[in-house]
This record gives structure tokens, sequence and C-alpha cells, in this order.
């Protein structure tokens, strides 16, 4: 008996990540214990056949080097200097090179030193190993006091009018 065997190979076609941040770009301050929003944007870039794979955004700080290398807090989780009130990281699935872009967005307390400045930026991970991890521009957050404070002093939460106020007055004098 004759018999014939076919051998069918596919060659998978892995494309590469392509992330952006959207803002904040450049250097900013952020008051401390205050929120403001981070944003970012991952493609799949490649042939008609490249995929990606499902790709996790990991936010990113400096804390023991001048470039990002610590994933900051998420779960709204206090940590210092930041944590995110989200999951982080936050998942895109982004499966081939026709698929949209993937916009993340992250929502970070910054919580740290008053003067302090850090750089923040995204790391892009697939779940394939043939995609390249691929890294976003970093901004620099400087954290700065609070923007306005008021303080009441204790003079002014008494105020004596002498005598008894008869409702329906005008112009009482304090003493």
């Amino acid at each position: 008996a004759n018999s014939s065997e076919l051998i069918l190979k596919v060659n998978q076609s892995f494309g590469f990540l392509e992330g952006i941040l959207i803002s904040p770009t450049g250097t900013n301050s952020q008051p401390q214990n205050q929120t403001f929003l981070l944003k970012a944007n991952v493609t799949c870039v490649g042939r008609k056949t490249s995929i990606c794979g499902v790709v996790n955004g990991s936010l990113r700080y400096n804390a023991t080097s001048f470039n990002p290398d610590t994933i900051v807090q998420g779960d709204n989780i206090f940590s210092l200097p930041f944590y995110t009130i989200e999951s982080n990281p936050l998942t895109c699935n982004i499966t081939n090179w026709s698929s949209s872009p993937c916009n993340l967005t992250w929502t970070v307390n910054t919580t740290g030193l008053i003067g302090n400045s850090y750089n923040l930026d995204v790391n892009f991970i697939s779940n394939e190993n043939n995609v390249v991890s691929r890294n976003t521009n970093f901004t620099t957050i400087k954290i700065i006091a609070s923007i306005l404070n008021i303080i009441l002093s204790d003079d002014l939460a008494d105020v004596n009018f002498g005598s008894l106020l008869n409702p329906g007055t005008i112009n009482n004098p304090a003493l």
C-alpha cells in the first residue's frame, strides 16, 4: 500500500509593540495626595499575519535608577511615592496587526515627599514569548505642595458682638 504524508509548516509572524505615552508628557508638577490621569496606548505593528497576543501595560517609576524600573502599586492600595486606583498592570487584547490601538488610563495618586521628582513610563509585555516588550517615553512628575491651603486662626473663630443681637437688625458692629 502506498501512503503519502503531507507536512504543512506554518510560519507564524510575530509583530512588535509600539507604545506611546499620551499624557502627561514632559515635566509636570503634581500636588501631593491628589490624583492625575496617566494615559498610554499600544499597537501591534507588523505584517498582515503578525500577532502580538494579550498585552499587559505596567505603569512604572524610577526607584533605583534614572529610568523607570519599579511597578507602581495598584488596586487603590496606599504606597509611596505613587499608587493607582485601578489595577496595575492593565490588560489589552490586541491579538494582531489589524487590532485597533489599545488605550490604557490609570488614576495615579501622588503620595511621595514634596520636592521629589520621578520619571514614569509604561512597559508593555505580551504573553507571546516572541514579541519583544516595549517602554513608552517617560514623563517627569515633580511632587509639589497642595495649591490651596487655608488656615484659620482661633482668633477669627471668636467674634464678640458684646450683647445679644436682635433678629432683623443690621449694622451691628463687633467689639
